[in-house]
């Protein structure tokens, strides 16, 4: 029904306004959607959807693979009261932090969606969310609303909505113009929704199209910071234009204040700067490209005029064969003198040459630094590692790689124990089945694990860009 997610963002934003408790349902043929809110804050939201699944999100996001949903899913259906994100953070498989972004991720494309669903009847149902009920998020309400209006409205039914003769005057006090997550162009249109210009000029600066420029003014009249009449605060003023949509031709701008008008040519100002900007941004690699090309082709021809310059063993005098030295151990050494008379060659003179020495590998340089460890035993026996690893390379240097845990165990014995899909591999050929690390500065590890036997020492195992790094450190003797 044409019209209905204009209907739904209105009930959402009017909830949000009047701090509203309760969840917000909308129900269609084939799906349920809920929206949580709790004084006028959207907390939480789900969908009966299997493409909405927080799963299907953490593959889809490449966060888990498929087999390790399954392995999860699988003793989920164990135990009925283990949570998803619970399990797949114990068995290693997932992070807290990526947990959190797939849960946020989760809610906010349920509320996104809804704004392009069909068929649908929604109610709101008034009550006090329990403490455990739902998970509390930290969204910004309005910043939802706002996009959500990004999405939604036909082009006649905004027209409908704002007249092209009408006038629309924002008020925004305080901070909310920082708290408002505004678009460049729409930060960039704000002073002039003062209430002296219509609709219709408004569209005439081509700043914005003409129906992403109505849904910016919906969605803050939605969230009641824009007032629209059909007479101007002060009259209207003339605003120049010389957009070919709008128009085409250049009028006066005979009223107005001057602020308005400074505001009007400073974006056009800005406009224009923009558009040579990027002119000048194609130039620079245009001629980036060619000295490239050109260094390159004044390479191989100087390359291949000094392979042509350098004599070939055909050409030119005879070359003198180089004097033969021989290498004799000192005690084999003899220095017989010989005669020297006129017809006389002298010997070849013996040199001892000392053995070269051995080249010495400089040590490999650690990229990473174990900066806490913690171990400690569960109460089913289980064994659980946590620690820090730190960024020990360059400032801002990127540390990707793979990441092990090798138990060692009192007859020399070792193998892997985390993750627990990686047991019983080999680390230098299937390094890519380790838990994947991607960080700047620091990551924090939370690894629970069995052993059947007592371990003499833990092993972490990093294989990244700089190679293998091991970190061994022995288990106190509690544990043991």
């Amino acid at each position: 029904m044409e019209g209905q997610e204009l209907a739904l963002l209105a009930e959402l934003s009017r909830l949000c306004l009047e701090r509203k408790s309760g969840e917000l349902r909308v129900r269609g043929d084939a799906f349920e959607k809920r929206v949580f809110l709790e004084q006028g804050r959207i907390v939480f939201a789900d969908s009966n959807l299997g493409q909405d699944s927080l799963g299907n999100i953490l593959v889809e996001a490449e966060k888990i693979s498929r087999e390790q949903l399954e392995e999860a899913a699988t003793f989920q259906a164990k135990d009925a009261s283990a949570m998803l994100g619970t399990v797949l953070v114990w068995r290693g498989f997932l992070s807290p932090e990526d947990l959190y972004w797939g849960i946020k991720f989760q809610a906010t494309r349920i509320i996104y969606s809804l704004f392009q669903q069909e068929g649908y009847q929604f109610e709101f149902v008034s009550r006090s969310l329990g403490r455990e009920e739902v998970l509390r998020l930290n969204f910004q309400t309005p910043n939802i609303i706002m996009e959500g209006a990004r999405r939604v409205g036909s082009l006649s039914l905004l027209r409908e909505l704002f007249p092209p003769r009408h006038f629309a005057r924002v008020k925004i006090e305080g901070d909310q113009g920082k708290m408002l997550d505004l678009l460049p162009r729409e930060r960039e249109l704000l002073p002039l929704l003062n209430g002296r210009y219509s609709i219709k000029k408004l569209v005439g600066l081509g700043v914005m199209e003409e129906q992403e420029l109505l849904r910016m003014l919906h969605g803050l009249l939605s969230l009641r910071l824009l007032t629209v009449s059909s007479e101007a605060l002060q009259g209207e003023p003339a605003l120049a234009t010389n957009n070919p949509a709008h128009g085409g031709a250049r009028e006066p701008a005979t009223e107005g204040s001057h602020a308005d008008q400074e505001i009007f040519f400073r974006m056009e100002a800005n406009r224009l700067r923009m558009l040579s900007r990027q002119e000048m941004g194609r130039r620079t690699w245009r001629a980036a490209a060619v000295l490239i090309v050109t260094g390159f082709l004044g390479a191989v021809a100087i390359y291949a005029w000094i392979g042509r310059s350098q004599p070939t063993p055909s050409s030119g005098p005879a070359a003198t064969p180089p004097l033969a030295v021989q290498a004799v151990p000192a005690e084999t050494a003899q220095t017989t003198p010989q005669p020297v008379g006129v017809n006389h060659v002298p010997a070849p003179t013996q040199v001892q040459v000392p053995p070269a020495p051995a080249p010495v590998s400089p040590a490999p340089q650690a990229h990473l630094a174990l900066e806490e460890f913690h171990i400690n035993r569960l109460d089913d026996g289980r064994l659980r590692a946590t620690f820090r690893l730190a960024n020990a390379a360059a400032p801002g240097m990127e540390q990707r790689g793979y990441l092990f845990i090798m138990a060692e165990g009192p007859r020399g014995e070792s193998r892997v124990v985390y993750p627990s899909s990686a047991a019983g591999i080999d680390v230098s050929k299937d390094f890519r089945r380790g838990d994947p690390y991607r960080f700047s500065r620091f990551k924090q590890v939370d690894a629970p694990f069995a052993l059947e036997f007592a371990p003499e020492a833990i092993s972490i195992v990093a294989v990244g860009r700089e190679g293998d790094e091991r970190m061994r450190v022995r288990m106190p003797a509690v544990l043991q």
